[in-house]
């Protein structure tokens, strides 16, 4: 995989030429004839179809792995034209055109590296994952969260998505979104049959309505998996103090670090990019620049060459997003929690501003978050850093 910080491996020399095999005086011996191969079940095996739900994480596991070192190796067919184009982007800024190729480069391997070492980062409102004691295994992104049984038109139950609106993810255009970022032109290419008929929804039909009124939506594949989607996460590339972006909660997780190698990264929100053309790999990551705002190159450069520690933001034109194409166990990819104390006092002091709590009932719940937290932390293996 190439990557930018790593020097370039050098040219393999030539391997010595090896004398031909010494032919018996009677000629090579005739091998005995072997029968044909007996035709396996392969052969007519059908389309796979939506699988059991107790498989459904194995599949989705499968077809992500699948998608995303695929698309990688694609990304990175393209990494020398990416390198020119970052090069002259840098070398047209004031503080670099008087540098040399050589200082350029060395720019640019000393960046990347930065990028990588940042945390991969995940932010979250501590009231809404502690009010309540947290059991949860996983962390779950929005389709796998709205699987729930269905009754069919025969009276039996079937796990189904029924997708509704979230408060910072509508339905219809999270989706849209998704597909459009996710997806490049080459899903509908012969090898990729597989990729499409697990990871595509086909687009969304509303369906009914939830016990709160909310619009429910149905995948229009009806072999799509929702749990073969990926994981949203932000790069702390600024050591922000409050993880990559505040606008999602002021308090975070820290992912363990190989998760990076085969995430994809974009610039900015999924909301906000065009299509799935601005996407970079793990190696390549400063190539974000190419795609970036003046704003977030200066932003790059001031932590990353510069060395400063970057405010906390909400803008996502700031953004370094991390798609991640597999599975983020608790116990097994969460290296640290940090919860603010920001976050607790800012979100359970709107229901004292709602009048939805008195001040005794505020004292109770802050301090039943922080027990909760303790708790989740414990029993999943978890450094807890309390912030401010």
């Amino acid at each position: 995989m190439p990557d930018w910080f790593r020097a370039q491996p050098k040219t393999m020399p030539p391997l010595p030429q090896l004398p031909d095999p010494k032919v018996p005086a009677g000629g090579m011996p005739a091998l005995p004839a072997t029968p044909p191969p007996k035709p396996t079940g392969w052969a007519k095996a059908a389309m796979p179809t939506q699988l059991p739900d107790s498989q459904q994480g194995i599949s989705a596991a499968v077809v992500m792995q699948h998608f995303a070192r695929g698309e990688i190796r694609s990304l990175n067919t393209g990494a020398d034209a990416l390198y020119a184009r970052l090069f002259a982007r840098l070398k047209a800024r004031n503080e670099f055109r008087k540098f040399k190729d050589k200082q350029i480069r060395e720019v640019i391997k000393n960046v990347t590296f930065m990028l990588q070492m940042a945390d991969l980062t995940i932010n979250f409102k501590a009231q809404s994952y502690f009010t309540v004691e947290n059991t949860w295994k996983t962390y779950a992104q929005m389709y796998d969260l709205a699987l729930r049984d269905v009754t069919q038109a025969d009276g039996t139950t079937k796990r189904e998505m029924r997708l509704a609106d979230g408060a910072m993810n509508p339905a219809l255009a999270r989706d849209a979104a998704d597909t459009r970022v996710t997806f490049g032109s080459n899903i509908n290419n012969p090898g990729m049959q597989g990729v499409s008929r697990f990871m595509q929804t086909g687009g969304l039909t509303a369906v009914g309505t939830n016990a709160s009124g909310q619009t429910e939506y149905a995948a229009n594949n009806a072999h799509f998996n929702p749990k073969a989607r990926q994981q949203f996460a932000a790069l702390n590339y600024g050591r922000r103090p409050h993880g990559g972006i505040q606008g999602y909660g002021g308090s975070h997780f820290v992912l363990r670090d190989s998760l990076k190698d085969n995430a994809i990264y974009y610039v900015g929100d999924t909301f906000t990019v065009a299509d799935a053309n601005s996407r970079v790999t793990y190696g390549t990551l400063f190539a974000v620049a190419v795609y970036a705002s003046d704003a977030l190159l200066d932003d790059i450069l001031n932590s990353c060459y510069r060395q400063m520690t970057l405010c906390d933001v909400d803008f996502t034109d700031l953004l370094i997003e991390g798609h991640i194409f597999e599975q983020v166990a608790f116990a097994k990819d969460i290296k640290e929690m940090r919860i603010s104390e920001k976050d607790i006092i800012g979100t359970t002091g709107n229901l004292l501003l709602a009048g939805s709590i008195d001040l005794a009932g505020l004292t109770a719940l802050r301090k039943t978050i922080k027990d909760n937290a303790r708790k989740f932390a414990s029993r999943n293996g978890i450094k807890l850093v309390w912030m401010d």
